[in-house]
């Protein structure tokens, strides 16, 4: 705190009077701050400039976020590129145990084998016979 009040300077602002420190040269004579004497001055009747630390208090209450607005219309789809070089191709895996085909199975495949032949047949009839 100032020892003296005149380490203080009265300021008359909004209908009132602040105080406020005053400051003084490296010699210790008074220094008015402004463009022409900017700081670094040396700082006397006041303990600190900031002041100490308190508690920071309670939270306030959360705002209101209100509603959201519009979405604006969706942006231009970009390039998708190029693809990049496609990478070595793996090792070769084991081969695997034969599997068994059962009777069914086989007859069955046998059977649609037969409907392809009859079928491929009677085309080639045709194109041999057109007329028939």
């Amino acid at each position: 705190m100032p020892e003296t009040d005149k380490q203080l300077n009265y300021v008359k602002m909004f209908g009132g009077y602040a105080a406020t420190p005053q400051y003084f040269d490296v010699d210790g004579n008074p220094v008015d701050i402004s463009e022409d004497t900017p700081l670094p001055v040396t700082i006397t009747g006041v303990e600190s400039i900031k002041g100490e630390k308190g508690d920071p208090g309670p939270p306030g209450p959360k705002g209101d976020k209100g509603e959201p607005g519009d979405r604006g219309p969706a942006g231009p789809k970009g390039d998708a590129g190029d693809r990049g070089p496609t990478g070595p191709k793996g090792d070769k895996g084991d081969k695997g145990e034969p599997g068994e085909v059962t009777k069914a199975e086989l007859e069955s495949t046998v059977q649609t084998l037969q409907e392809q032949i009859d079928s491929l047949q009677e085309q080639i009839d045709e194109l041999k016979n057109p007329e028939a």
